[in-house]
Parts: structure tokens; sequence; C-alpha cells
């Protein structure tokens, strides 16, 4: 881990420069957050050793790692059983020589999952539970296991039990979060784990859920990275999160936008490559509105609406915020009555209702909100859907 603080004291700076001297940069490490779509996948390789942590939603995760890996596959990580993080993980058992499975403890009884397990055993291999304390050791990287300590057994809780795990290589140090949320991060913070890293694998594809500021005081990333589809149903990522991350200073890449995100380091320094070229995130006024105040906007779930009928879509954001929405049907924009311009008022709410044609074909459509304060703009795009009434005009 790279200190981010200057210490003052010529005895400070002698010893700080023998320990320079002394550390030789070690063979380049990548770590890739591979474009998987909505879902996760991470690739760690060191020569000849290759991790793979999740695996995303498809089997198009084969053909994406027969371009890097050196076989065999040394570890496989399953932070969590949810299909977006775990489907393709069978293709890779078939088509790859893995040497050893690692799971969280957290077992669901879904029929996806045993599946899973049982193209883990078709191979001849025991996955091995891990928990806070244990270390996976592939060759010679340690990745260190931080969560989960104690697996939360209320429903729908997979997420909350994510594996975490950090690997250090030489003074650089990588967090690697799953699908975390808030009362995980919160435990992280209280437990004394967590310490200042440089790249972080943003938790649950950049959700609001995760990323809570005093789990980013915590770590500081430099680098932050997300895993999300273009265009995905869930928003992700999330503004809140965004501005979380752009208030810490943070450098943040998306799958969405960069592709697939390499970063290499020997251990003393590190570059970050993008398959897409694409720079990295601007975060416009370090997340802030012309008076100081971050902007933000949260943008309620519409209501599903039958053809000939009126939908309303809410907003939130700060007071006097200029928002604007547009909505996107088969046709193209709509021009309907009631979608023209707002201020949000001095609650910071802001809605639109208009009226669904009696010709709109029943489906899903894409909605955007935008909101604009001071030098700041944020978007954030909902799906609604016009029912099939049986009688359209």
């Amino acid at each position: 881990m790279r200190s981010r603080y200057r210490l003052v004291g010529v005895a400070v700076l002698m010893l700080c420069a023998l320990a320079l001297t002394a550390t030789a940069a070690l063979p380049e490490l990548l770590v890739r957050f591979l474009n998987v779509g909505q879902g996760d996948a991470i690739l760690i390789s060191r020569g000849d050793i290759d991790i793979l942590i999740d695996s995303g939603p498809s089997a198009g995760i084969v053909p994406l790692l027969q371009t890097y890996i050196q076989e065999p596959l040394e570890a496989m990580i399953l932070t969590h059983a949810h299909t977006d993080h775990y489907r393709g993980l069978d293709d890779v058992l078939r088509a790859f020589e893995v040497l050893e499975v690692f799971t969280s403890s957290d077992h669901r009884d879904k029929s996806t999952y045993q599946t899973f397990l049982s193209a883990v055993s078709d191979e001849g291999l025991l996955p091995t539970e891990v928990g806070r304390g244990d270390t996976i050791t592939p060759g010679e990287l340690t990745l260190s296991v931080l969560h989960p300590l104690v697996i939360d057994t209320r429903e729908d809780m997979e997420n909350v039990n994510s594996v975490v795990l950090q690997l250090s290589y030489g003074e650089i140090d990588f967090l690697f979060t799953g699908d975390l949320e808030e009362s995980a991060e919160n435990e992280l913070v209280l437990a004394g784990v967590l310490e200042d890293i440089d790249v972080l694998k943003v938790a649950h594809h950049g959700s609001r859920y995760g990323s809570t500021e005093g789990f980013l005081d915590a770590v500081l990333p430099e680098i932050a990275i997300y895993s999300a589809g273009v265009d995905n149903s869930y928003n992700h990522p999330h503004d809140e999160a965004i501005t979380r991350l752009c208030d810490i200073g943070a450098e943040i890449y998306g799958t969405d936008i960069h592709g697939t995100v390499t970063v290499m380091t020997d251990g003393e320094d590190y570059s970050v490559v993008t398959s897409t070229g694409q720079p990295a995130i601007v975060c416009e006024n370090g997340g802030q509105n012309g008076s100081g105040e971050p902007l933000l906007l949260l943008v309620d779930p519409v209501e599903a609406t039958g053809q000939g009928g009126y939908a309303t879509c809410s907003a939130h954001t700060v007071p006097g915020a200029t928002c604007t929405i547009a909505v996107y049907y088969s046709s193209g924009k709509s021009t309907a009555a009631g979608l023209g311009p707002k201020v949000a008022d001095a609650a910071g709410n802001v809605s639109w209702t208009w009226k669904v044609g009696t010709r709109t074909a029943p489906g899903s459509y894409r909605t955007v909100v935008t909101a604009s304060a001071g030098e700041s703009t944020l978007s954030e795009t909902v799906y609604f859907q016009v029912l099939d009434t049986g009688k359209p005009g």
C-alpha cells in the first residue's frame, strides 16, 4: 500500500530512502475487470498463475478467458450465489483445467447453484468454504479473506454474505467486494479490518446500496472500477455511489463505458488500460453543484400503465435543480403534453404526468430523467411497462 501522507523528519526520510533502495520491482501482475455485461468477472494473472473471481452471467466468459489464461486455472472463487456472478462458471469448469474452487458458506437452495456444485464435482473437485481470517494462496500470490465472519441467514442476504478479498502485491493493494451492501460495509469498518487501498472493485455494480461514505473513508481508493451492462435494467451504476466516489477523489472506470479494464503493476506503481480507450469518468465539480451541496437524483419506479392511460414519473433532487424528462417509445422520443422541463420545488421534488397513446404497443419503455444545478448534471434511466388493454384506439 502506498502511503497518502508525507512524513517529516530527516531520520524518517533516511529510513524511507533505504527501504526504497532495498525494494526490487516484482514480476508484472495483471488484474482484468472483464466486460461481461451485467455481472462480475475478474481475472488475476501473474506469469502462469491465473485466478478467476466470479464469471459473469453466461458462457460468454469462456472466449474472453481463452485470450488470457495459461492453463491450468489455479483458483476459481465465487463471491456469492447470484447468477450474474456464477452462471458462467459451469462453462469455465468444462473449458479449462481448474485446480481449486473457493466459495462462501452461504448455501441457498437454488437449482442453478446446485448445477454449479454438480459441475465442480464432475471435475473431481470439492469447494472450499472461506471466511474472515482465511487466505487463498495460488502460487506466490496471497488473497486475504476479510468477509464474511458470520453468515446472515435471513432471506435474500447473498449480497451481504459476499466474499471480500484483499490482494497485496508489493506496495499496491486491491480490494474485491462482490455485491457488498451497507450493513456488511459497516460491519467491516467496525471490525477494523480495512485499510487504505489503491484499487477498489466497486461493490454491487455501483449500486446506491453500497460504497457508503464510512466504508470509502476507511479504504480511500485511488482507482475505483465497477462492472455493469450498458443500459441495464437496474440503472447501475447509481449516481449516489458515483458521487460518493467522486467526493473522495477516486479515478472511476466502468465496464459499460470502458469495456475490460486492466490494472498492471510491478508492486511499486500501477497503470490502467481500457479496451475502449476512453478516459476515466469526469467528476464535475467533485460531485458538487454551485451551492456546494452534493447534486443527487433519485427517480421513483414508474407504475405500469394501460394503453390510453396516464403515467407519472416522480424524482427527487436538490431544490431549484432544472429537470428534464425524455420518454422513448418504439417510434422515438415522446412529444406528449406534460413532458416539458421543470424546476424542483423547495423540497427537491419534481414530477411529470403524461398520457400514453392508445396505439402505443405493449412493452417496456426507457425514460431518462436529468437534473442540473450549477456546473453539475446527473441522469437516471428507468423503464415502465405499457400494458395491453385489448382495446387500442
